[in-house]
């Protein structure tokens, strides 16, 4: 377990103690424990954790001051959501927890959809019964979960990620392919680089040009100056297909061959503070950020069916990097099958 997941767990632990650290003028509480009454000290405690666990400083007294009023706001927040009956989605405190639901919302938002498709879907013949469960990060097809950090880069860790499984799937080795190429290098596609961008553009570039790996090519979290070499090129895939939209079941039948890219709305608070379990409400559809979709699959516990998907905010977020949606036939949660693409070869 990593130093900074450690750290969480002793974060999470503090929450335990504290009863969530929720008094104010709310009676609500974190998931499993009673609202206590605490000290001005107990909660200054865990501002103080939360800063350690994640690296965080102000410039000035005030810049601290002003995060500290929105960091006691979430978590109340948080302990709100929390306390509401059959929530199927456990949020808590992770990087975001001094943003503001605005500034997280802007940033979240970084991958658009073109008003009509720029290519035709395409139909799988699916003649056989599909698997009920899929899960190709634990067939190895999947590459270690990333941070986009502070540029807004999922559009371009989606379909890298899409061509990394696809790569696995037919050669049987896993590389991290290169993302900051496709942020320097695709903005004569129509993207925007650390501000936004669109996932068939996205495909189209590589599809054009091939890809570089990671180590050759290292992300950087910044907007660059292109610095592709063909000679370092990896690979190339031949194309790429849209899956019929809002069809779960073609959905479901093309992620039973490989990862898809999606994209989803994820600038709401229950994707801004995203824990456990599987998100079924408190998300719409106007899609604005890109994930990898790895799976699919039933929950006992809660017995509710579910996608799961890689998101690129580092493994402190969610479900150690990934995050579960309901799948419920044609109910478009999250607007997981408003776009999702994969790529393709011969």
């Amino acid at each position: 377990m990593s130093g900074i997941n450690v750290a969480i767990l002793a974060l999470m632990t503090l929450l335990v103690i504290y009863g969530a650290v929720i008094s104010f003028k709310s009676s609500n509480s974190f998931p499993g424990f009673r609202s206590v009454s605490h000290s001005e000290v107990e909660l200054f405690n865990l501002w103080q954790q939360w800063k350690i666990t994640f690296k965080k400083s102000y410039p000035s007294q005030e810049e601290e001051q002003f995060r500290f009023q929105i960091f006691l706001n979430n978590t109340q927040l948080i302990s709100a959501w929390n306390s509401l009956p059959n929530q199927t989605a456990l949020l808590g405190l992770n990087q975001f927890a001094d943003w503001t639901q605005k500034e997280y919302a802007e940033y979240s938002s970084d991958t658009f959809v073109p008003s009509k498709p720029t290519k035709p879907p395409k139909y799988l013949n699916v003649s056989n019964p599909l698997p009920t469960t899929v899960n190709w990060t634990a067939a190895g097809a999947v590459t270690p979960v990333a941070n986009q950090g502070l540029c807004s880069s999922c559009w371009a860790f989606s379909v890298i990620g899409s061509v990394e499984s696809l790569y696995y799937i037919e050669n049987e080795a896993l590389y991290a392919f290169s993302t900051q190429q496709l942020i320097d290098c695709s903005l004569s596609y129509g993207n925007n680089g650390c501000k936004s961008g669109q996932l068939g553009n996205a495909f189209q570039y590589v599809i054009h040009n091939g890809v570089e790996t990671d180590k050759i090519y290292p992300y950087t979290g910044k907007q660059q100056v292109c610095q592709f070499d063909e000679t370092e090129v990896i690979y190339t895939p031949d194309g790429y297909q849209n899956v019929p939209p809002y069809d779960w079941y073609q959905l479901m039948a093309a992620v039973s061959l490989q990862p898809v890219a999606i994209v989803v709305e994820a600038d709401q608070v229950v994707f801004q503070f995203y824990r456990s379990g599987i998100i079924s409400n408190g998300c719409g559809q106007a899609v604005n950020h890109g994930l990898l979709l790895v799976g699919y699959g039933y929950d006992d516990n809660l017995k509710m069916a579910y996608w799961t998907a890689k998101n690129f905010y580092g493994t402190t977020w969610g479900e150690q990097g990934y995050v579960r949606i309901q799948r419920s036939g044609t109910t478009n949660v999250c607007g997981v099958l408003t776009a999702p693409a994969y790529p393709y070869s011969h």
